[in-house]
């Protein structure tokens, strides 16, 4: 780590000499590396002519310089000599000096990144390198770890710094996951982690099978940790509504209580390279190979191990229908915006005969390429992935049990008058050609609007005959 350390110092202290900006160019108005605040490192005086009476006084009438004091030429050679001398003491003053001010300035942006991280200071000037010398003679210790450098993580050999390989195998087995693929005619099954990036990290399942020349795979989940509300997609959500700020809120106050501790799964896929999609199982968006065929179990042991770690909540944030429906309608998964959880839910109740008649893959498709209507407009409606939370903390399930979430759930579930047939808030036009939605001529809105927008014209009063 010392000698990492060292590259990084020495790549910073060249940068602030030779005066180089950040990657961000000087037009972009940020600072240059090395100054955190702002300013500039302090510039290396020009060097000063030498006093007394060899300072030069400009030429003679013939071209020659003139030396004050003196017209002897061995007084002249002598003073030229001491001047020299002179010149070169005052640049070596002036060069510890700006090598001095490099090293105070490049301690003090040192001691503002530890401040920030929370350790102690540490000195970089030369007394303080000598001081804290390394073991090798050629290495040099900062006291700073690659935790400080690259993150919380960096170094571990955890799976989301809690699970090892064979603690990750263990669930694979208890939860039926590693029987199943076995049942598939796989073997030679194989645990693999990527652990490469500090704050997101990959857990692959691969194995062989006798149709395929390699081993393929089988399972593959990216997850990462979160303890902070800006970590989440709600913190930069396109339409921030009155349900995305209570969620976003909510977040904040727990925080102060105490840290978050989210699970959050970036990306899942659970799939059969050996088999092949048939006319009744299409095709997926995303989909590469037909399921494995044991969501049911992944989401158990993903519940189950975050309730073992005491998290707060699993979260995903689906990127299409099928994914929001397989989780929120099978699997128990909530949105933190209450909106939206109002209208996903009013969503499905209209297009569940659609599912039952065309199947979730064309359903899916329809949403994806723009044929879910709004019918109070007539216009378009387009998928907005927002977070999904599996609640499993008291403090996660006391917000989804609140009045404020439950007022603006219900608001947004539009659900029919006993004994009459659906609204139909949303309806897919199976109809249109494949260029309506290009050619429409009404902006796409969210589900959330889509909802809003109808309540609005419920509410107007008819106009006057």
């Amino acid at each position: 780590m010392a000698a990492a350390t060292g590259n990084w110092l020495g790549r910073l202290l060249h940068r602030h000499s030779d005066g180089a900006a950040s990657p961000k160019s000087a037009a972009a108005g940020t600072p240059p590396l090395g100054s955190l605040d702002g300013a500039t490192p302090p510039a290396a005086p020009a060097s000063a002519p030498a006093s007394g009476t060899g300072t030069p006084a400009g030429p003679t009438p013939n071209g020659t310089p003139a030396l004050h004091g003196t017209d002897h030429p061995a007084a002249a050679q002598q003073q030229q000599q001491q001047q020299q001398q002179q010149q070169q003491q005052q640049q070596q003053k002036h060069l510890y000096s700006s090598s001095s001010e490099l090293m105070a300035a490049a301690s003090a942006i040192v001691q503002r990144v530890l401040s920030s991280l929370g350790r102690s200071s540490v000195d970089i000037t030369g007394e303080g390198l000598a001081a804290t010398k390394s073991r090798r003679t050629s290495d040099w210790s900062l006291d700073l770890t690659e935790s400080d450098l690259y993150g919380v993580g960096a170094d571990t050999e955890l799976f989301i710094h809690s699970h090892s390989i064979e603690k990750l195998r263990e669930y694979l087995e208890r939860y039926g996951i590693w029987q199943h693929a076995l049942s598939k005619g796989f073997y030679n099954l194989q645990v693999l982690v990527d652990l490469s990036n500090p704050y997101s990290h990959r857990c692959i399942l691969q194995g062989e099978h006798a149709k395929l020349t390699a081993p393929a795979k089988l399972l593959e989940i990216v997850m990462h940790r979160a303890t902070d509300v800006t970590q989440l997609r709600c913190s930069a959500a396109e339409v921030a509504g009155p349900g995305q700020q209570l969620f976003v809120s909510a977040l904040h106050e727990m925080s102060k209580e105490r840290p978050l501790d989210l699970s959050v799964v970036e990306w899942l896929v659970l799939q059969n390279p050996a088999e092949a999609f048939k006319p009744n199982r299409r095709r997926l968006p995303d989909q590469e190979y037909p399921g494995l065929g044991c969501l049911a179990n992944m989401n158990r042991l993903l519940v189950e191990v975050a309730q073992q770690n005491h998290r707060d909540a699993l979260i995903n944030a689906p990127a299409h229908f099928h994914n929001a429906y397989l989780y929120g309608i099978k699997g128990g998964y909530i949105y933190g915006n209450p909106q939206m959880e109002g209208a996903f839910r009013t969503l499905h109740a209209d297009v569940a005969d659609d599912i039952e008649k065309h199947g979730l893959a064309d359903v899916t498709y329809a949403i994806l390429y723009g044929r879910l209507r709004a019918t109070a407009t007539g216009g378009p409606v387009k998928w907005v992935p927002e977070d999904q939370l599996y609640p499993i903390s008291d403090r996660i399930r006391a917000y989804f049990k609140s009045a404020p979430y439950q007022q603006l759930k219900t608001q947004a579930t539009i659900a029919p008058p006993p004994g009459e047939s659906r609204p139909g808030i949303f309806h897919i036009a199976w109809e249109d050609d494949a260029t309506a939605s290009s050619n429409d001529p009404l902006e796409p809105v969210s589900l959330v609007q889509a909802v809003q927008h109808y309540l609005m014209l419920k509410a107007k009063p008819p106009a006057p005959l």
